[in-house]
């Protein structure tokens, strides 16, 4: 459309001006022009004989060809789709270090045990796994205090894949994100394995956060479960991603009780789990 505007243009002012001009050889000098081996000189040739033919300025000759030139040259950059890649790092010796808040309620001793430690992530190296896809291979150490000393605690596996990122944990395999990202999409965290479905959501993306005093510029959560069923069973599974660190922030509750009106924090009722990881520092 933009071409044939310009040719129009071209015939428009061959049919009003009128001098002679030696076109032809006019027509080289343009064709040694730096664009010419991506303009359509065959387009532009056409135009000098119509020109031509009707005795049209040769000034209006060049700048007719320097425009059509300046269009052929010109290319739209490509625009850049971010699908969320950025957020799960596959660096081989990335490390984060997670401080760690959790609550173990025991029911039948009628106590609340308080653990407080950290935990250490490291990608320690990477593989082909049996479909032959690039694995992660994710140690974890921990230690009870930020001067004690790290020991292993296990090693998980992890596959970053085109759609799709799949972490395996204690032997049992999530799809903890799916890509591209986008606000409001659900997916199954739990088709990698037998467990019950569940309907991960990404709840915000692309955020500014801050988690346990560190900012970060570019944020994803996903809410895995958020669920209180009857009063008696509670669910509240939610994890947050930063760009070029991985995930940064975990909350992982799952508490019932026998009674609809016991508080959630009675020991006297409650069985389950209330564990918090925030990041605390991370490395390459």
């Amino acid at each position: 459309m933009r071409v044939m505007t310009l040719l129009g243009v071209v015939l428009f002012n061959s049919a009003v001006l009128s001098i002679s001009g030696k076109l032809h050889r006019n027509f080289h000098f343009i064709y040694s022009f730096e664009c010419r081996r991506t303009i359509n000189w065959q387009l532009a040739y056409n135009c000098a004989a119509i020109i031509q033919m009707n005795h049209t300025s040769t000034t209006y000759f060049f700048g007719a060809v320097l425009i059509l030139s300046m269009a052929a040259c010109k290319k739209d950059a490509p625009t850049e789709v971010d699908v969320g890649y950025t957020y799960i790092p596959n660096t081989v010796g990335g490390w984060v270090i997670y401080d760690v808040d959790s609550l173990v309620f025991d029911k039948f001793n009628t106590k609340i045990d308080t653990h407080v430690y950290q935990i250490k992530e490291v990608v320690e190296s990477t593989y082909l796994d049996a479909q032959d896809r690039e694995t992660m291979r994710i140690e974890r150490y921990r230690r009870d205090s930020t001067t004690g000393i790290w020991k292993i605690k296990d090693v998980w596996a992890a596959n970053k894949l085109d759609t799709r990122f799949e972490k395996v944990e204690e032997n049992v395999r999530y799809v903890r994100l799916v890509f591209p990202v986008r606000d409001g999409q659900i997916w199954d965290g739990n088709s990698g394995n037998v467990n019950e479905s569940w309907d991960y959501v990404y709840t915000d993306s692309g955020v500014p956060k801050t988690i346990n005093g560190s900012s970060f510029n570019s944020c994803l959560t996903v809410t895995q479960k958020v669920e209180d069923i009857t009063g008696l069973e509670k669910y509240d599974f939610v994890e947050i991603y930063a760009k070029d660190v991985g995930m940064i922030y975990k909350k992982a509750v799952y508490l019932t009780k026998g009674n609809i009106l016991a508080l959630w924090s009675d020991s006297t009722e409650v069985n389950g789990y209330d564990l918090t990881m925030q990041v605390n520092s991370y490395g390459n």
